[in-house]
């Protein structure tokens, strides 16, 4: 792939992640919306009936319907919009820098307030049809005559409701267990080991003027000046950092002298112009050899010191302190290899170790480098005294903003950390839908059935056993949602496997927690009507209707 082919890939799988997340509670919106207009054009059947005893054709009463649902849509979506406006600030001052900038995308403009327009009226007539369809097909000679046909067209009625719950539940489970995948994975990529220290290390971009001897003359003042401060551990220069710059550093084609550069053995290996202090400046741990002494590699001489992986491809499971590699087309460009460090994760965390060697400043020249700062707490607190002290040395010098380099590791989890915060965000909000459509259908069924819980009442059951039956009507749709979201949750884990660090997707921990939430909610929702059926006055509910 090109270089604007993997961009375009690698933002879009976030994207289509959050916008997949952000269809299912739409989809829990839109069932919640059918299940209410489904159970008033139940409460208002005999009224349908009268309609169309007296001309009124099915398109008409099918027209009503759509326009309460249209209404209930138009009203909602002002306040929709303010909402997410109103979100959209805080998620952006949660974010860093670079992902907060309000000229990246992140506002509500246009484009959205039209999609958002499109979508809710789409909606609104997909998702209102079939209770608008459902109520204008009753019998109405029935339904006029007898109270029986009114019951058997309820109960059809409590049937579609009861499948529209389920299906809620369901999509609450798939979104619990996204977010809880997500979340775990994003713990596992801020907990993972990445070879070097990232802690109380400051980061400044450092570009003198001048000739090379000049420009190498003020590095060794600015080393000097920066671990004589109060508090610094340390200090060192790199032409890069870690999760600094897209490609962090530059690339050699590496291989054995001898050898051609389509040998197995050959490849291609990042690298970093660093001073001697680099390694002990981020706790760098040379496993063989040594590493780079002061003024190492301004002299006609090559040496390299290289990674684990670098090593075991070009000598595997040999010694290769002392050796040569070849470090461009001809044998005239070898180094000797000093030392070998430990592997580490210089520019993605969840990406393999990839090979990787240093070389020291002087034998190579970079006028932009940046200097790396150990101190003994918050960076924060050392970049008045670093700036002062570059100024001292060139006032004219351009200075950019400071950071550190726990920062610049946050920024580069920017996107996992806006796909974490969203999940979690709708996942609960898909909860809160599912479970008032839970409470609605219960509420519902409670009412259908006041007589009956009447009779049972006055023949002797016990208001622990009215309250048991409705919860128990709760906890069977909560189970099928379970089962039915379950099967949801494993085929959505696969397609999030590539999104996935650390973690399978079968989480036990993750989906536990998801189905324990489910079970919480199924219960919540269905207590409250439960609660109040149990308090059913007999007499109230045998002369209800």
């Amino acid at each position: 792939l090109t270089e604007p082919q993997y961009r375009l890939l690698a933002g879009a799988r976030p994207s289509l992640l959050q916008g997949g997340i952000a269809a299912l509670v739409l989809l829990i919106a839109c069932a919640n919306l059918s299940s209410l207009l489904l159970a008033r054009a139940q409460a208002g059947i005999k009224e349908m009936a009268v309609r169309r005893s007296l001309g009124c054709t099915r398109l008409r009463l099918v027209r009503q319907v759509l326009l309460e649902g249209g209404l209930l849509s138009l009203l909602s979506l002002p306040i929709s919009l303010s909402l997410a406006g109103w979100a959209i600030g805080i998620l952006r001052a949660s974010l860093p820098a670079v992902a907060s900038d309000p000229f990246s995308g992140l506002h509500v403009n246009r484009s959205t307030v039209g999609f958002c327009v499109g979508i809710t009226f789409l909606a609104t007539l997909v998702f209102g049809l079939f209770p608008a369809l459902h109520a204008s097909r009753a019998d109405l000679l029935q339904v006029l005559k007898t109270d029986l046909a009114r019951v058997s067209h309820a109960r059809r009625t409590l049937r579609g409701l009861n499948t529209l719950v389920a299906g809620q539940l369901a999509l609450g489970l798939i979104l619990t267990a996204t977010a809880s995948l997500l979340f775990r994975s994003y713990r596992a990529c801020c907990t993972t080991d990445l070879g070097f220290a990232c802690h109380n290390v400051l980061l400044a971009e450092v570009c003198p003027r001048g000739s090379t001897e000049e420009c190498l003359a003020f590095f060794d003042r600015l080393l000097t000046r920066a671990r004589a401060l109060p508090g610094v551990q340390d200090a060192s220069l790199g032409s890069t950092a870690p999760y600094v710059f897209v490609h962090n550093g530059w690339t050699h084609q590496v291989s054995l002298p001898g050898h051609t550069a389509a040998d197995q053995t050959a490849c291609a290996a990042t690298y970093n112009v660093v001073d001697p202090h680099f390694f002990g400046t981020l706790d760098i741990p040379i496993l063989r050899g040594r590493g780079f002494q002061e003024h190492e590699g301004r002299s006609g001489s090559k040496v390299v010191v290289i990674n684990e992986t670098l090593a075991n491809r070009l000598w595997p499971g040999g010694d290769p302190i002392g050796r040569f590699v070849r470090l461009g087309p001809s044998d005239a460009d070898l180094a000797q290899v000093l030392g070998v460090v430990r592997d580490g994760k210089y520019h993605s965390i969840t990406g393999p170790v990839k090979p990787y060697l240093y070389v020291p400043l002087g034998q190579e020249f970079s006028r932009v480098v940046r200097l790396l700062v150990k101190t003994e707490g918050n960076p924060a607190a050392w970049q008045e005294p670093l700036r002062r002290t570059i100024r001292a040395l060139d006032p004219t010098m351009d200075l950019f903003p400071m950071t550190s380099l726990a920062q610049a590791i946050r920024a580069s989890l920017g996107e996992r950390e806006t796909a974490v915060k969203l999940a979690g965000a709708l996942s609960l909000l898909g909860l809160i839908l599912a479970c008032a459509g839970l409470y609605g259908v219960i509420s519902f069924a409670v009412g259908r059935r006041r007589q009956e819980l009447g009779i049972r009442l006055a023949l002797g059951a016990l208001r622990q056993d009215i309250t048991r039956l409705i919860l128990w009507q709760g906890i069977k749709l909560g189970g099928i949602g379970l089962l039915l979201g379950l099967g949801g949750t494993l085929v959505c884990a696969q397609v999030l496997k590539s999104a996935l660090y650390g973690v399978s997707p079968v989480d036990p921990l993750a989906l536990g927690t998801a189905c324990l939430l489910l079970i919480g909610v199924t219960l919540a929702a269905s207590y409250l009507p439960a609660r109040r059926a149990a308090r059913t006055d007999p007499m109230v509910a045998l002369r209800y209707e």
